[in-house]
């Protein structure tokens, strides 16, 4: 049994994609799966525990009013139970790490018709009336 537990975590890692725009006042880390700002504003700030960057995206997020973003997409490869990951069942230690920082994270991800873009999406599309039906 464990041996299938250590196959799934390796094949099919807990994930999340955090979103960081380059200007203004939103210079913090969106977390797109939980829809709310991490607590930390560097990506080097997570990766000590285990998380690591499986791809990174250099993107232009609005055209109007111009916004840049990286957008990175990130894989859990640590030894303990990270407390992000309450739905992930893969994990075979019982040890639950839920550093201050990630607790307000310790959420299950939304589905994709439910995730919340960042704020400075919503109040461009509301603005400009862009995806109103």
């Amino acid at each position: 049994m464990i041996e299938t537990i250590e196959y799934m975590r390796e094949h099919n890692p807990p994930f999340m994609t955090l979103i960081n725009f380059d200007q203004g006042s939103f210079k913090r880390l969106w977390n797109l799966e939980v829809g709310d700002y991490e607590d930390f504003n560097k990506i080097e700030d997570i990766e000590w525990c285990g998380w690591m960057i499986r791809s990174k995206q250099d993107t232009l997020y609005s055209l109007v009013p111009k916004v840049t973003a990286t957008v990175y997409h990130m894989e859990f490869f640590g030894e303990f139970k990270c407390g992000r990951c309450v739905e992930y069942k893969y994990f075979t230690s019982r040890d639950k790490c839920l550093a201050a920082g990630c607790k307000k994270m310790a959420k299950p991800h939304r589905a994709a018709k439910d995730m919340q873009m960042p704020p400075i999406q919503s109040r461009y599309k509301k603005w400009t009336g862009v995806g109103d039906a």
